[in-house]
Formats: C-alpha cells, sequence, structure tokens
C-alpha cells in the first residue's frame, strides 16, 4: 500500500513539474499599458514598428508571434528602446527580453516616465495633462 501512495506521490509532483517546465518554456503575448498623455513607441534592434505603437492612455497586446519576429536572432537578451512618439521622439528607457520569460531588466532614462513590468506586461506612466 505505502508503494502505491508513493508512486501516486512521484506522479503528481512529475506531472506539476512537467506543467511548469511547459508553462515557463512558452512565451505569451506582451501586454503594454500607455498611461500617459503622449503616444510611446518601443524599437527593438534600431528598428521601429507600428506594432509597438502604443497611444496615449491606452492597452496594446501584441501577439507573441510579432514580439519574438521583433527579437529575432536575440530571444534571450532582446533589447527595446521606449521613446516618446511626439515631435522630439527622445527616449525615455531600455527595456531587456527573454522571450521565453519576459521582461528582465528595465533602465530609466526619463524622470517624467516610471515603467515597471513583469513577464509579458510593461506599464509605463507619465504626465496625464498636455501642455
Amino acid at each position: 500500500m505505502k508503494l502505491k501512495k508513493n508512486a501516486v506521490i512521484a506522479s503528481v509532483v512529475l506531472s506539476a513539474g512537467l506543467l511548469m517546465v511547459s508553462l515557463a518554456a512558452s512565451a505569451g503575448n506582451l501586454s503594454l499599458a500607455n498611461n500617459s498623455k503622449n503616444d510611446l513607441e518601443l524599437c527593438f534592434q534600431d528598428v521601429c514598428s507600428t506594432d509597438f505603437m502604443v497611444e496615449a492612455h491606452s492597452i496594446k497586446v501584441v501577439p507573441e508571434a510579432v514580439f519574438n519576429k521583433a527579437c529575432g536572432y536575440n530571444k534571450k537578451h532582446c533589447l527595446a528602446r521606449v521613446y516618446v512618439d511626439n515631435s522630439s521622439f527622445r527616449q525615455i528607457a531600455t527595456i531587456g527580453f527573454d522571450t521565453a520569460f519576459g521582461v528582465q531588466s528595465i533602465t530609466g532614462d526619463s524622470s517624467d516616465y516610471s515603467i515597471g513590468g513583469s513577464g509579458f506586461n510593461l506599464f509605463l506612466n507619465g504626465s496625464w495633462m498636455k501642455k
């Protein structure tokens, strides 16, 4: 009887482990939330695309396939630069991604914006009022 109990416990632990590995190995859609007065744009490998432009006060979901394509051959250390998409087009942050796990690092280059993220969710906050 004890052998059956150990076999059941072992199979549950093994199943849970396999489930966690499969979840960790698969990427997901990238959710971008822009809570600022300006449109923002992410540029990967110095290439900008409307796929990664997020309008002011909105949320954009970028499909996994588009995100993976943007990271190209550098899926473990994919860098995106975040720009304010207005007349200045100035860089406000650099974000490091791993296409299997999502956001890995955020370096802010602006005191006007705060950026946070976890997994495949990125939150961009800035001034609310237009000047």
